[in-house]
């Protein structure tokens, strides 16, 4: 039986994660690594080893050609690098005609590159998928089969400082797929300083918006810019009933009309935990429950345009 092939370029902290979850597939595979930076390599080397995880299967190298020139028709590629450099890299592995991309988001970092990639995807019919976990949220799930879309829902997001390109996106794109939104009118936004994170070179900033889809549904999103002990939250009001959800805490309320509580878990859903679902839907030729990229346009749409009206479109951010 042959082994389904996965190539992973970039391995960072993300891509470990990847690589765990790559770990309980039931099928044959194997598995190439690559990143530029032998010390990424060592270190993914230790986490596997520290999470006891051994793979027979497991090549790690540090030369990018080779890396491309494994790609072949069957082989699904997950790119786990910084969006600096994600266009090229697509385009270098859509040029192999693999069977699938993952990748990370933001997507690209700007609007013309993603419309570039999608074409290309489109042209060469191979899908791309990023990687959004809170579709795989069975509370998410949940909301969304129950949520009229003909009806208002009003949607309250409070988030600590945290950026918006890296963490903000996901709460955009959350709602944008709660909602099928199709369009959309950005009625206010603010942003806040750039600061330079951890990967230097690299920077993010926090935002303050409402935003109205569909003519219908309000969505604000604050972010706490000053660090303070502020409880994150998603509120989700519906027509008869208000979903209030600790994300962070795998808590949530529901509140009915005649203000009756109800406190109830749900289990968060890491990356850890959904790559090789998602690798098994895209081999089984189902509708994988990861968004693909045009799926996603809006969320990446809203996310550039808020940087442009607020002068950050310059931003290098990853």
């Amino acid at each position: 039986m042959n082994k389904q092939k996965i190539v992973i370029i970039g391995l960072g902290g993300i891509a470990r994660r990847h690589i765990q979850a790559i770990f309980n597939l039931k099928i044959e595979y194997e598995i190439i690594g690559y990143d530029i930076n032998k010390e990424s390599i060592e270190n993914t080397k230790q986490f596997l080893k520290n999470e006891n995880i051994h793979i027979k299967n497991l090549e790690m190298i540090e030369s990018y050609d080779n890396t491309i020139n494994k790609i072949d028709s069957k082989t699904i590629v997950i790119i786990a690098t910084s969006a600096d450099v994600r266009k090229q890299i697509i385009e270098d592995v859509i040029s192999k005609n693999p069977k699938a991309i993952i990748t990370e988001k933001p997507f690209t970092q700007n609007i013309e590159d993603y419309n570039k990639i999608i074409e290309l995807s489109k042209t060469n019919k191979i899908p791309i998928y990023l990687n959004f976990r809170r579709h795989y949220y069975k509370l998410y799930m949940q909301i969304k089969s129950i949520l009229n879309t003909k009806e208002n829902v009003n949607i309250n997001i409070q988030i600590k400082k945290r950026g918006f390109a890296c963490t903000g996106i996901h709460f955009i794109e959350l709602a944008t797929w709660l909602l099928d939104a199709k369009n959309y009118e950005i009625q206010y936004s603010e942003t806040f300083e750039p600061y330079e994170q951890k990967r230097k070179g690299f920077f993010d900033f926090s935002a303050n918006m409402i935003i109205k889809f569909d003519d219908m549904h309000e969505v604000q999103i604050n972010f706490d810019n000053e660090e303070k002990e502020k409880i994150e939250f998603v509120e989700i009001n519906l027509k008869n009933e208000i979903y209030k959800i600790f994300d962070f805490k795998e808590k949530y309320l529901v509140i009915d009309n005649k203000l009756n509580i109800k406190e109830k878990d749900f289990v968060i859903m890491h990356v850890s935990m959904i790559t090789d679902e998602t690798i098994m839907e895209i081999l089984e030729n189902k509708k994988p429950k990861m968004p693909n990229i045009e799926e996603s346009f809006l969320s990446h749409k809203i996310l550039f345009e808020i940087m442009k009206e607020n002068g950050l479109d310059e931003l290098n951010i990853t």
